[in-house]
């Protein structure tokens, strides 16, 4: 299978990828995020960042402060950054580029989603098709209310 090949499989469409991850320069993070969505783990590595955003449909994964991993389809909003402000050493010593203090080391994926296809990345659409859940310390007047109304 070459990469350009499409598999059509009862409704869904699957796009085959190929090759690694590749560095695109240090960018700028704020609050909304540049890359939205939040991997976690704390033993992150660019490889093991790259693939995780890569395997949920993300063209892009960032490294920001040696360890947090965030992903997403477009980046750079708030700009670019030198090259010294992604320094952060890389939990695993080998890296070269782990990001910064609010600062994203980011590298393409390898994903190129096909053209006029959109894909939804699985882990939002995954967290948008989760119901709301009440635990023993969310017992507000508000959420028993609306607990008794939806049952």
């Amino acid at each position: 299978m070459r990469c350009t090949d499409f598999i059509s499989l009862v409704l869904s469409v699957s796009y085959v990828t190929c090759g690694g991850y590749e560095y695109v320069g240090c960018y700028k993070d704020s609050d909304p995020r540049d890359l939205p969505q939040r991997v976690h783990g704390r033993e992150v590595t660019v490889k093991s960042c790259a693939k995780s955003c890569k395997d949920l449909f993300y063209r892009f994964a960032g490294l920001q402060f040696s360890y947090l991993c965030f992903c997403g389809n477009k980046r750079g909003r708030y700009g670019l950054l030198p090259e010294w402000k992604c320094s952060s050493e890389c939990t695993n010593k080998e890296d070269k580029h782990c990001g910064g203090y609010w600062s994203n080391s980011i590298y393409k994926t390898g994903y190129d989603p096909p053209a006029g296809v959109k894909i939804t990345p699985l882990l939002t659409k995954a967290l948008a098709d989760l119901k709301p859940h009440v635990n023993a310390t969310n017992h507000t007047k508000e959420h028993k209310k609306a607990k008794s109304t939806n049952h």
